[in-house]
């Protein structure tokens, strides 16, 4: 009896074993079931981002479009060639070979900030723009061959150039100061005359007991010899415009007949340019006026309002524009 619980004792010790076996080894392959699809999701990670001259679709790797194309679809499998399509000529570029969905949009120059095109968009190459006549590239809009990508208006001097302005630089003005003593030599003989004329003008009256009731001399207005009386004025009002201020300018073309509807629009049309504000006050006189009797108007005004100084550097500046262009 004792002999048959022994066995019996055995084969329950002998079921349990097994049964602790098959446990085991279930659940290990359960553990590698589950760890089998991570080490998959691991390399495809690893892929994505190790595709050495090519481009990732997430999934594998593409060869990459040439410069002018992008890819309008990717690969269908590993190290495959994408859908490469052009750019559209004019309108897009790319100038890299790559792996995007769309190419680069084309720059546009803008005339409004003063520039103009230097070379024309096309598939492999953005356009390139610089700087108009009159402006020029600030520093930090310069870019390769002579491109541009900000441009400023070149500063009008108000009274004479140092330096022109150029495509890379802004014009250097002359002082107030240089450009007094740079003219005094070419008006001082006129002044001279002028001075003697009006010293002896006077003393004249004065000797024929004539009192008068002006304190200030009259001033008589000047004939202009024959060849300055009707010359073209267009190249020379800008020089005229720098050698007075603004309130002459002003009651000078009023005075000749520009309405001050038409001197406020001007005003107001370029606000806080006061050089281009006296050119343009000039040029719509002179355009309105014509050729024929300008000169001798303009200076016959300025002695009127007592502006004789101006009246004989405006002549002198007349005369030597004439010499220079019959020279």
């Amino acid at each position: 009896m004792k002999i048959w619980r022994g066995v019996l004792l055995l084969a329950l010790l002998h079921s349990i074993v097994v049964l602790a076996h098959n446990n085991y080894h279930n659940n290990t392959d359960r553990h590698v079931k589950k760890k089998k699809p991570n080490s998959i999701l691991h390399k495809l990670w690893k892929r994505d981002v190790n595709c050495p001259g090519e481009y990732s679709t997430k999934t594998h790797c593409c060869k990459l479009c040439d410069a002018g194309t992008f890819a309008e679809s990717d690969c269908a499998e590993n190290h495959g060639r994408p859908n490469c399509r052009n750019c559209l000529e004019g309108s897009n570029y790319m100038d890299e070979q790559n792996g995007y969905h769309e190419c680069h949009k084309c720059w546009h120059c803008d005339k409004e900030l003063g520039q103009e095109v230097l070379r024309a968009c096309n598939m492999r190459q953005n356009t390139v723009c610089r700087c108009a006549e009159n402006f020029f590239c600030t520093g930090n809009g310069t870019v390769e061959d002579g491109g541009c990508r900000a441009c400023k208006h070149c500063t009008k001097c108000e009274f004479k150039q140092a330096e022109p302005c150029t495509a890379t630089k802004d014009t250097v003005c002359k002082s107030q100061r240089y450009h007094r003593i740079l003219i005094v030599p070419f008006v001082s003989i006129p002044l001279l005359l002028l001075l003697l004329l009006v010293l002896y003008g006077v003393r004249g009256k004065r000797g024929t007991a004539s009192t008068g009731n002006s304190p200030h001399p009259v001033v008589s207005p000047s004939h202009l010899p024959e060849e300055l009386k009707d010359m073209d004025l267009n190249a020379l009002l800008s020089d005229f415009s720098e050698m007075m201020d603004l309130s002459t300018a002003q009651t000078v073309v009023r005075s000749m007949g520009v309405p001050d509807t038409t001197i406020d629009g001007i005003l107001n049309d370029y606000r806080a340019q006061t050089n281009e504000q006296k050119y343009q006050l000039l040029k719509t006189w002179y355009g309105s006026r014509g050729r024929t009797g300008a000169f001798q108007q303009l200076i016959n005004t300025l002695r009127k309002y007592k502006k004789i100084q101006l009246a004989d550097q405006l002549e002198e500046i007349a005369r030597s524009h004439l010499q220079q262009s019959q020279g």
